[in-house]
């Protein structure tokens, strides 16, 4: 009886495939991004028209936008160190 190997082997990834986690990243990237034109956008509409709610709720996207943002560059930085290694 001959042995065959599994169907699904752990092989790392090629240069150019991504990983689901550069993947995550990115997703990270782009929502960091929007929120935070997103938010500039509605907080000056919120700030000219005298609306606090829609101010705090640009301000809120921004918060969110910078934290997104803040996350990925550490995710970016961790996976560059061990990369490295």
């Amino acid at each position: 009886m001959a042995l065959t190997p599994p169907k699904h082997t752990t092989m790392p990834p090629k240069e150019n495939e991504r990983t689901p986690l550069s993947h995550q990243l990115m997703v990270t990237r782009v929502i960091g991004k929007s929120c935070l034109g997103l938010g500039f956008i509605i907080s000056i509409f919120g700030v000219t028209n005298a609306q606090p709610a829609i101010t705090r709720t640009g301000l809120a996207l921004l918060l969110i936008g910078i934290l997104a943002t803040i996350v990925s560059f550490v995710h970016t930085f961790k996976r560059h160190r061990q990369n490295r290694r």
